[in-house]
């Protein structure tokens, strides 16, 4: 079994309720399945529509808040030393909505956007459609083995 990155979840919303070890396991199993360096940090940032709203306007120059935004990090460091893969900051509010909308359950959307953050962490892009085809192979792929692994 692989060496467990570091997992750090800021839960700094209070519209809904979530299991953070939940998100640290799914974060964590993401960074199995795609090879991460056991070195690696990741910050799960869980926050409320205005402070979504302002870092997209922020790092997007767009307005309104959106359901996933991920920064990664290009930090050289030397080898034996952790380092920083990047953030992930999740909006569960508008997560509950886009789950009412896809018939899924509140945490099932937020499991999507935290494994669609990871894999941007990653180098994923959706630019593309081929690249939106690969991302979206990879979510699923990691989001049934985890599925798989919970309910076992």
């Amino acid at each position: 079994m692989p060496v467990a990155i570091d997992v750090f979840v800021a839960n700094e919303q209070s519209d809904v309720p979530l299991d953070e070890h939940r998100l640290v396991a799914l974060a964590r199993l993401a960074a199995a399945e795609e090879d991460v360096d056991a070195r690696a940090e990741v910050t799960v940032l869980l926050v409320e529509r205005p402070a979504m709203a302002s870092l997209k306007e922020r790092w997007l120059g767009e307005t309104g808040p959106t359901d996933v935004l991920a920064f990664p990090m290009d930090e050289q460091v030397p080898d034996d030393e952790p380092y920083i893969l990047g953030d992930i900051v999740i909006c569960p509010d508008v997560a509950r909505e886009q789950a009412g909308t896809a018939d899924r359950q509140v945490s099932e959307e937020v499991d999507l956007l935290l494994v669609h953050g990871f894999l941007h962490l990653c180098g994923y892009d959706h630019v593309r459609p081929q690249d939106a085809r690969s991302m979206r192979h990879r979510e699923r792929k990691i989001l049934s083995e985890f599925y798989r692994t919970r309910t076992r």
